[in-house]
């Protein structure tokens, strides 16, 4: 193998290894949501008392992707695979910038049984939906219900059945079954 050839292997392969990383760069160059519940307690409610104290669900809504995105609704989604949507305090459609943030606080009375909800969303302009992880739901709701003083059972053993319970009905919804 003289120079010649070993200078066009190695273009080749680096030239390869450029096209492979630009394609790479440009898929993940768009916009990407992260939704995060918590439970807050809100101070100064106008027509509550003083001193009692007031829990809120919290939504944080980041644009941490590399383009800016629309969000058009925001909601989640029940273990009966039945999605509702939660009314924004602020205006929707709205745009986000990289990095940018927005709070909703919807009402709890929205929410009527908190226990089966599996996941908050968030929907961008084109309709792909982000998704709250399991697990941070789960904390959120039982944070909001101890602070309500009501009692649950969000223990793992609750937890493992839920999702028994939805891989169950995604098969059957899979198979055809009624």
């Amino acid at each position: 193998m003289d120079a010649t050839t070993a200078v066009a292997f190695y273009g080749a392969a680096l030239s390869s290894f450029v096209f492979g990383w630009n394609v790479m760069r440009d898929l993940r160059d768009r916009g990407h949501l992260t939704v995060s519940p918590s439970v807050a307690q809100v101070l100064n409610v106008p027509g509550v008392a003083p001193g009692s104290p007031q829990w809120k669900l919290h939504l944080r809504i980041t644009n941490t992707g590399r383009r800016q995105l629309w969000i058009t609704n925001v909601g989640g989604r029940r273990e009966v695979e039945k999605g509702f949507v939660l009314i924004s305090r602020n205006r929707l459609p709205m745009k986000l910038e990289p990095g940018q943030l927005i709070d909703e606080a919807p009402p709890v009375e929205e929410i009527a049984d908190p226990l089966s909800v599996a996941y908050f969303s968030a929907y961008d302009s084109t309709g792909r939906e982000y998704r709250s992880s399991v697990r941070e739901t789960w904390r959120a709701i039982s944070a909001l219900l101890e602070a309500q003083g009501k009692d649950h059972d969000l223990s793992w053993g609750f937890k493992l059945t839920n999702l028994a319970r939805r891989a169950r009905l995604r098969i059957d919804q899979f198979l055809g079954a009624p």
